[in-house]
């Protein structure tokens, strides 16, 4: 599995996230992953404080054996 940085600059107001860390097994399924994992359904599109699939910006920082996850996330509060 490989791990990769997402990040998004579309959606940024009070109650969204900006960024995640996620381990999937390429950029394509990165890319689908929202950072809230229980959101997730495969189809990454505009989900409430996250960003269409086509705005994601991807990093790859490098490789492990844990399985397919979000491993963290930075999230905007609102008041």
């Amino acid at each position: 599995m490989k791990i990769y940085l997402l990040s998004q600059r579309e959606n940024f107001d009070y109650d969204t996230y900006d960024s995640c860390v996620v381990i999937a097994e390429n950029e394509e399924k990165a890319i689908m992953t929202h950072p809230y994992e229980d959101k997730w359904d495969g189809i990454a599109e505009i989900y409430d404080g996250w960003c269409s699939s086509k705005y994601v910006k991807v990093k790859y920082l490098g490789e492990t054996d844990l399985e397919p996850q979000v491993v963290c996330a930075s999230y905007n509060a609102g008041y």
